[in-house]
């Protein structure tokens, strides 16, 4: 046993703490390899490409808005059967009926519950109808990518489906 004196206190205190910080990191890289982890997918691509091609999505979404208004129609939406409604015109006012669209829904937190929907039910005057079944009450992004001719525009919703008097924001 070391007989703690003088000369050798300052080297035991200090010899300690840089144990001590080895096992916190230690802990934490542990802690950090055992948590689940999921990508955020707001662009409906991984961060990377987002991040790589931010300018490309902001020049294209301001190219798309310059020519078309989109504008989300639904005032709510039910789990069991959700219908998501689009209005696509161009900025004179004529419907457009032949955009494409692409649409996720998905929970906040987790890609376990993801809906991918890319035929509407209808197409009637540029009102584009989705219907489907989301699992679950709660929180929901409905992502959308619409392409008309060569223009690309996403148009992420955030809802709700156990509040009846939820109010849908845009992003």
């Amino acid at each position: 046993m070391i007989k703690i004196t003088d000369h050798n206190r300052w080297p035991l205190i200090i010899t300690g703490a840089h144990v001590g910080l080895i096992g916190l990191v230690i802990w934490t890289i542990v802690a950090v390899g055992d948590s689940h982890v999921v990508l955020d997918r707001a662009d409906m691509m991984n961060y990377q490409k987002a991040d790589r091609d931010a300018n490309l999505i902001i020049r294209d979404k301001i190219a798309f808005d310059k020519r078309y208004n989109i504008e989300y129609l639904s005032s709510r939406l039910h789990p069991s059967h959700a219908v998501i409604v689009y209005k696509v015109v161009t900025k004179s006012g004529k419907p457009v009926d032949n955009a494409k669209f692409k649409i996720i829904a998905t929970r906040p937190m987790t890609d376990r519950d993801n809906v991918t929907i890319t035929k509407p039910v209808s197409i009637d005057n540029g009102i584009y109808t989705f219907i489907t079944k989301l699992d679950g009450k709660g929180r929901w992004n409905i992502m959308a990518d619409v392409r008309v001719r060569r223009y690309e525009r996403y148009y992420n919703i955030k809802t709700d489906t156990m509040d009846d008097n939820y109010v849908t924001r845009t992003f």
